[in-house]
């Protein structure tokens, strides 16, 4: 009896799907970078100004939580920024791991994406705000596209 279960251990092992498919992490990002931009999300330089003037009050650290099984592609992000902690989903963008959260302009956050690349070792965050009905406004862990 003692053979089966020397031998049922390392089959069960054998068995079960490798955790090398499942990455998990927290990172940290400062969002710094202030720059305006268009409904549609292209870049807007005249409200640059306004955006910083806005929002600077904004820049600070964010903390991301990740877990990312890279065979099926299941993915959650928790995203804290200023305090408040938004639950991402995956945007399925090619070339990386995307995740997004939307919501209707409030506070006045209206979206908050994070990357990771399929490395894992870099990594970015974006808030954006809504400035006014013709204006939108991010601030971003990167350099200003």
């Amino acid at each position: 009896m003692k053979r089966f279960y020397l031998l049922l251990i390392p089959a069960l092992l054998l068995a079960t799907p490798s955790l090398a498919e499942e990455r998990t992490g927290t990172v940290y990002t400062y969002l710094y970078n202030i720059y305006g931009l268009h409904p549609n999300g292209s870049r807007n330089p005249g409200a640059d100004a306004a955006c910083v003037a806005r929002f600077s009050d904004y820049r600070g650290l964010a903390s991301n939580t990740y877990k990312i099984n890279t065979q099926t592609l299941m993915m959650s992000d928790e995203t804290t920024f200023h305090g408040r902690t938004y639950r991402l989903h995956p945007l399925g963008l090619r070339g990386q791991y995307a995740f997004g959260y939307y919501q209707r302009p409030a506070n006045p956050i209206y979206g908050v994406l994070f990357t990771i690349s399929t490395d894992f070792f870099n990594w970015s965050n974006r808030v954006i705000f809504v400035l006014n009905p013709s204006t939108n406004c991010a601030l971003t862990s990167l350099p200003t596209l």
